[in-house]
């Protein structure tokens, strides 16, 4: 801490010494002198003469408020830590400090997550000197471990990523194929309830939740009777499917309910016939050429 000396009637002078950190404000530093008496000095210059005088300032031994407590981080849902200092008597502040009786503490969970500093602060009434020193004390929050998917999860839908609230943990459970990246794989066995689990770990702190998802049958789209040729002036062929329905798509389709399939409609080559089928939930397709 810096002391302002009080300034001469002529302001137009300059401080000088060691102790010196302004010279123009004669701000004064202890920590820059010796215990006992430290000389500075004041000169001021008026038409040519140069004037000179000297203070002596008697530096005394302040308290020692060190905190003995390391810095340290944790987690909110952590204990409260026990805090202490060098010297006893002192007084301690701060968000999350507590002190009861001869026990200081700080309470991570008494406060949001973030960055927070304990003070002490020690007096000493025969020199009048006060010193304060401090410690850092880092709040982590708990790592979110819900996990979201597609609001309607259908057996044979495509793999897709689970999102976590907390990124970087791992995924365990029926239907989880990549643990590291949360791929789910939907499929016909999984069909009713499932569980998914997600442990994660963010700086030291840790949480684990369990997410239910539900997945929907899908309808059977598959084309049971597509032949591998026609002929072009071949009798109309009804096209079934497993999973009635449905509608037909596609060259040569004479009718898109039915499934009727006229040869001469589609003309000659590659007719591709796509069939698609929903249920109250989910829609599914087959492709035949």
């Amino acid at each position: 801490m810096n002391y302002s000396i009080p300034q001469p009637s002529d302001t137009n002078g300059v401080w000088s010494g060691v102790t010196i950190v302004d010279s123009v404000q004669g701000l004064f530093d202890p920590q820059l002198g010796v215990l006992g008496n430290n000389t500075v000095v004041y000169t001021v210059s008026n038409n040519g003469c140069t004037f000179t005088d000297s203070l002596i300032i008697n530096v005394v031994q302040g308290p020692d408020a060190s905190i003995t407590t390391a810095a340290t981080q944790l987690c909110d849902y952590d204990n409260s830590i026990s805090l202490a200092a060098l010297n006893s008597g002192g007084t301690w502040s701060g968000s999350g400090v507590s002190v009861v009786g001869n026990t200081v503490s700080f309470d991570p969970g008494s406060v949001v997550a973030g960055t927070y500093h304990a003070y002490h602060t020690l007096s000493d009434t025969s020199t009048g000197c006060q010193a304060t020193d401090s410690v850092q004390i880092i709040v982590h929050p708990t790592p979110v471990a819900t996990v979201s998917g597609p609001n309607v999860i259908c057996s044979a839908d495509a793999p897709f990523n689970l999102q976590p609230g907390t990124p970087g943990g791992v995924f365990t459970g029926a239907g989880v194929t990549d643990t590291t990246l949360g791929v789910f794989t939907p499929n016909p066995n999984l069909v009713g309830t499932t569980m998914v689990y997600y442990n994660v770990t963010a700086n030291g702190c840790i949480n684990n939740d369990s997410t239910q998802f539900t997945v929907f049958v899908s309808p059977n789209p598959t084309i049971s009777n597509s032949p591998a040729q026609v002929c072009a002036n071949s009798a109309n062929i009804l096209l079934q499917a497993a999973t009635v329905g449905g509608n037909w798509y596609g060259n040569g389709m004479a009718n898109s309910n039915s499934g009727l399939f006229d040869a001469q409609l589609a003309g000659t080559g590659t007719a591709q016939i796509i069939y698609v089928v929903s249920n109250a939930n989910c829609t599914n397709s087959d492709t035949v050429s």
